[in-house]
């Protein structure tokens, strides 16, 4: 089954149970390949809130942890970051 996806905005910015679920999933680069539009995530979110999934299997999976490495998708042009450009709007948010 093929779908075209239709987004009114010509940037997707994910937040942080985005960039989590999707990299847990082991295809985020397929994913955000898949996207015609650019996909972003927040400076903030990429430093602060999206770092790390249960790595584990079975009993052991919330025991364990994987970092979540942002930066060969960032590297590769699939994700770009993006942070407030002035002062006051980094107040704002």
């Amino acid at each position: 089954m093929t779908s075209d996806l239709v987004f009114s905005q010509d940037c997707i910015i994910l937040d942080a149970c985005c960039i989590i679920n999707l990299y847990a999933s082991g295809q985020m680069g397929n994913i955000l390949q898949s996207i015609s539009k650019s996909v972003a995530v927040a400076a903030y979110v990429r430093d602060e809130e999206a770092l790390r999934i249960f790595g584990g299997f079975g009993e052991d999976a919330t025991r364990k942890y994987e970092r979540i490495d942002l930066q060969p998708f960032i590297d590769g042009g699939s994700l770009i970051v993006v942070s407030p450009d002035t002062e006051a709007e980094n107040i704002t948010f």
